[in-house]
């Protein structure tokens, strides 16, 4: 193992050999905090709603489309943050005829944008006020199913 350097934590150490880094991982701040920074420059919330017609039904129901996405070009770094959320997809999208490199798109919906978002929002900055809206989503959810939520 060549030239390590642990961090704060001691739970997280990069090693740069050649054009490729190696991420050595635990559970722990650092990591969290990577992946905010990370999601901060390259990641997208989507937290929306609006009324869709289903197949066979006369009426509109609303549907939540809640996403957390990040897209860039470097393949390790994608599956890293896969590997460190522990949930979602990893799914390569081709470049399009103005892009020179095709793009890694890892993204998780509903539930699982849920346990990112826990983990993203005490140390995200730019994007902190679209998590905090989908964890309370799911607060106010819960709680109605549970019967604790005033109309």
């Amino acid at each position: 193992m060549d030239n390590y350097e642990p961090n704060l934590c001691n739970d997280f150490y990069i090693s740069s050999t050649d054009d490729s880094i190696v991420y050595l991982y635990g559970g722990g701040c650092v990591n969290d905090a990577y992946l905010a920074g990370l999601f901060d420059g390259e990641g997208c919330v989507t937290y929306s709603n609006k009324r869709v017609l289903r197949k066979g039904k006369k009426k509109a129901y609303p549907y939540w489309r809640i996403v957390l996405e990040i897209s860039m070009t470097h393949e390790a770094t994608i599956t890293a943050a896969h590997e460190m959320f522990n949930c979602g997809t990893v799914r390569p999208r081709a470049a399009a005829s103005h892009q020179n490199l095709p793009q890694w798109r890892w993204r998780c919906c509903h539930r699982d944008a849920l346990q990112c978002a826990r983990r993203l929002v005490p140390y995200s900055i730019t994007k902190k006020e679209k998590l905090e809206s989908i964890i309370k989503h799911y607060a106010v959810k819960d709680r109605k199913i549970l019967g604790d939520a005033k109309p």
